[in-house]
């Protein structure tokens, strides 16, 4: 059973790309304005975009094999789904970046152990939530 789905790629114990650890940051969308003599003021600007990393330590061959998946999703430079486990869909992240550690090389020059951090970025396209805006208005108009 994979861990998580990002895309078609599976983090998962079969398939030697388990993870051990997820970090997710997220704010509550105030800024600061500065006001002169006085103390800053805050005010509502709506929030930033979701980020997550993902960290996985990941072992032999497989483990390289994997890592070199992650790269070519990169090459394809487009947004890709994140499912949990359990079913429940994160909505859609880009790629923003693959920090990779390699430990125990070989005499071919691959590592045996590699420790991975994945970190992704939640995917705006206003285009998408002007279409569910529009499917919703359609449902209504119709029920």
């Amino acid at each position: 059973m994979a861990q998580y789905v990002f895309g078609d790629f599976l983090f998962s114990e079969r398939d030697d790309s388990p993870l051990y650890s997820l970090s997710r940051s997220a704010d509550g969308g105030w800024i600061e304005v500065e006001l002169l003599n006085r103390l800053p003021m805050q005010q509502q600007t709506g929030r930033k975009l979701d980020q997550i990393t993902l960290r996985g330590l990941w072992f032999g061959s497989k483990g390289q094999q994997s890592y070199d998946k992650l790269l070519a999703i990169r090459e394809e430079g487009k947004p890709r789904t994140l499912v949990r486990s359990d079913g429940t869909n994160l909505g859609r992240f880009t790629l923003v970046s693959i920090d990779f550690q390699g430990d125990r090389m070989v005499h071919n020059g691959i590592c045996m152990v590699q420790e991975i951090a994945l970190t992704l970025k939640e995917f705006s396209d206003p285009n998408i939530k002007k279409q569910e805006r529009n499917n919703a208005s359609h449902q209504n108009a119709s029920g």
